[in-house]
């Protein structure tokens, strides 16, 4: 197995097909001692998977099982995973969470638009990892980044999750937890899962929204959409 660093984690893995090949080199470390995550996904694995999703590549099928096996052991590391598009910008992460469809890499886009690509930088465009490290919580990119692949092997303190909506005005609105946690429920793996990974996700939830500030966004495809939403999760601006 090939060694790897992921999200501050010891990661031991073997991947056989292209797609999971291609975003592994970044992480590469040749750490010592023993792992804290094993993903194993042997190619039965993945045709068995296969054959459940015929429209999936054995590529796509293996990128899935290992996604699902790297979220559940990073449970036992103070850790998830949140489906978001993310910023990194003057040593903070902002991640921006939504519906699949409803605009979270367009906004992302915007900031990059506004600040430009080499001070908004995109760490992962699907699913970056959270992690809480000494009470403080951290974005961290993974190989797991959907269509895009974009993802950088990162680990940045988080300074905000935003919810998008579409909207015809920008508006942005800090939310108090009980809204929060539904919402962070629906854009992360939970359903289906056994009643013990239930409960470690709810566990780490309520761990992030009592550290992270969480914010609903209503915004349209503007500069100002981003310029709204920079101003007030980074503190410049008061609400």
């Amino acid at each position: 197995m090939e060694k790897y660093n992921i999200a501050g984690l010891k990661v031991c893995a073997e991947f056989h097909y292209d797609r999971m090949k291609t975003n592994m080199p970044k992480y590469k470390n040749d750490f010592e001692g023993n792992p804290d995550i094993v993903i194993n996904v042997t190619k039965e694995m993945s045709m068995t998977y296969q054959d459940g999703n015929p429209h999936f590549t054995l590529g796509n099928c293996e990128y899935s099982i290992a996604g699902s096996q790297f979220y559940t052991q990073l449970l036992d590391h103070d850790g998830m995973m949140l489906h978001s598009s993310s910023i990194m910008m003057d040593g903070n992460a902002y991640l921006f969470s939504a519906r699949s469809g409803t605009g979270k890499s367009t906004h992302t886009s915007l900031w990059q638009k506004v600040y430009g690509k080499d001070k908004a930088v995109n760490f992962n465009d699907d699913k970056p990892a959270i992690r809480i490290i000494n009470s403080k919580a951290y974005a961290c990119g993974t190989p797991f980044s959907g269509k895009s692949d974009i993802n950088l092997n990162v680990v940045v303190p988080l300074k905000a999750i935003c919810f998008i909506e579409r909207s015809e005005t920008n508006y942005i609105e800090k939310i108090p937890p009980f809204k929060a946690i539904p919402l962070i429920i629906n854009q992360t793996i939970f359903k289906g899962q056994t009643p013990e990974i239930q409960q470690k996700v709810q566990n780490m939830i309520a761990r992030i929204i009592s550290t992270v500030p969480v914010y609903k966004l209503g915004c349209t495809i503007s500069d100002e959409a981003a310029i709204l939403a920079h101003d007030v999760t980074s503190g410049e601006k008061n609400i």
